[in-house]
């Protein structure tokens, strides 16, 4: 026959207490001591990762010189580190050879419609292999701030249809991790036989 145990709520109020503190505080001794945004390891990671606010370009005709792709990206205040490097990588799409224009990178605050200040570009680098391009900040951008990357590509793809780009960024320090910012959609489009001397 089981046994019933009443307590009232006053005495299980502080019985739950008690028992939660002690549990509490074994926990607390337990664990490492680690900072959010510092690995033990000694990479550094965002504690909030920046997003993508939109990924568009100027010109969606096939084989368009004249095109700037502009990414926004919010560093949100809670970020823990500030933003070192942005790769900006073709992950779906029929151009197999998509390259930029780098000495003509452009990185600054806010958006294309409000531009802010201009942030100087360390180097900017593109793999032919994987399709994607390293562009590396002279100086890291603090949290809480939005900011353009302009890049210009030599030519549009030559196919019309959508292509995908995976944004991914990595904070400063010696040994930083990329994490996902977002993925990119643009749609090409074949130009009208009308605008072929466009």
């Amino acid at each position: 026959m089981r046994r019933l145990i009443k307590l009232s709520n006053k005495r299980t109020q502080q019985w739950l207490g008690f028992t939660g503190g002690l549990l509490l505080g074994a926990i607390a001794i337990q664990a490492p001591q680690l900072n959010a945004a510092q690995l033990s390891d000694g990479t550094t990671v965002f504690d909030s990762p920046p997003r993508l606010v939109s990924f568009v370009t100027t010109r969606d005709n096939t084989n368009d010189k004249r095109a700037t792709y502009y990414i926004t990206v919010n560093l949100l205040p809670e970020a823990g580190e500030p933003l070192k490097t942005l790769q900006v990588s073709l992950i779906e799409g029929r151009f197999t050879r998509l390259d930029y224009r780098l000495d003509n990178l452009e990185v600054f605050q806010g958006d294309r419609g409000d531009r802010g200040d201009t942030f100087a570009v360390e180097s900017a680098q593109y793999d032919d292999d994987l399709q994607r391009l390293t562009v590396r900040l002279a100086e890291a951008i603090a949290p809480g701030q939005l900011v353009t990357f302009a890049l210009s590509p030599t030519r549009n793809p030559s196919q019309e249809g959508v292509y995908l780009f995976e944004v991914t960024a990595a904070p400063e320090g010696e040994s930083p991790v990329f994490q996902r910012v977002g993925t990119g959609r643009l749609n090409i489009f074949r130009p009208d036989s009308s605008d072929i001397f466009d």
